[in-house]
């Protein structure tokens, strides 16, 4: 990554094909496959890409996750995200409405974690 131009969407490939998806465009967002949970993979990816954006410049990332999600929750609050509001957003596999837990990181607090 760090010899390419600066992204906004990268894959996560374990050496098998892809296993998951991370972008910051303009919120961040990922994905990753049900079978490669719990092993830090996300956390890894998402620490890099976030150092990344902040290295590039971004002064705040954006994002959230479906409430109950924990290990999404997990992943933004190990990282330094903290809850801005509620809202909601449409669940693409069902088409329904859930509600989404919005939250932020400044570029300030992320270098204050990691001096």
């Amino acid at each position: 990554m760090a010899a390419q131009p600066r992204h906004l969407h990268w894959a996560i490939d374990d050496g098998t094909g892809l296993i998951g998806v991370i972008s910051v465009k303009p919120d961040m967002g990922y994905w990753l496959a049900p079978g490669h949970h719990g092993k830090g993979i996300m956390t890894e990816a998402a620490t890099a890409i976030v150092a990344d954006a902040f290295a590039g410049g971004m002064s705040e990332i954006v994002s959230g996750h479906l409430i109950g999600n924990v290990p999404s929750r997990a992943i933004l609050t190990g990282l330094g995200f903290a809850d801005t509001h509620m809202t909601t957003a449409t669940h693409c596999p069902s088409g329904t409405t859930v509600p989404l837990q919005r939250m932020a990181l400044q570029a300030a607090t992320w270098a204050a974690r990691h001096d």
